[in-house]
């Protein structure tokens, strides 16, 4: 490695060994030399391992036999890295089918349709409400009119008992 002073001297055409220094000294840069970690079982180490298919978990023959994937189909990584690699491409020929433009379509019309019939019942719903208010502000009319003609009549009716008794 370069002295600080020399690196920083150098400006910013370091050249290719320049770049790889600073990549080097990054924590996310694997030297060459050195293997990935493979991946391992989280409940037992160093087992060989296989893909859930059910749960789409890693796990070992451990597991698969007396663990909680007890009877659920596995795979290999390779055949589960390939057909998670070709999901993508089955899930956008299935999208871009013309079957499904035309059952959009469709739906789309549907939903036109039915939000036309939600605002008649809306209308009517409405109409409705506003003739029981009408018929209620009628009928209080009346009401207000009955009670006085009801106490008009019993003044009256006292009036003539009062005549009655007294003649």
């Amino acid at each position: 490695f370069a002295c600080a002073l020399r690196y920083y001297s150098q400006g910013p055409n370091r050249g290719r060994n320049g770049i790889f220094r600073t990549y080097s000294r990054s924590p996310g840069i694997v030297p060459e030399g050195q293997p990935p970690k493979a991946p391992s079982c989280p409940a037992h180490h160093r087992q060989p391992l296989n893909v859930c298919v059910q749960d789409c978990q890693l796990i070992c023959g451990v597991c698969l036999t007396v663990g909680q994937h007890q009877g659920h189909p596995i795979d290999d990584l390779q055949a589960a890295f390939i057909r998670e690699r070709q999901a993508p491409a089955h899930l956008l020929a299935r999208l871009s089918d013309p079957r499904r433009a035309e059952v959009c379509e469709l739906g789309e019309q549907d939903k036109a349709s039915c939000e036309g019939l939600v605002r008649q019942d809306r209308q009517a719903v409405e109409q409705y409400f506003q003739g029981i208010a009408r018929k209620k502000s009628f009928h209080g009319g009346l009401g207000h009119r009955k009670r006085g003609g009801v106490s008009g009549l019993r003044s009256t009716h006292w009036k003539l008992k009062e005549l009655q008794s007294s003649g």
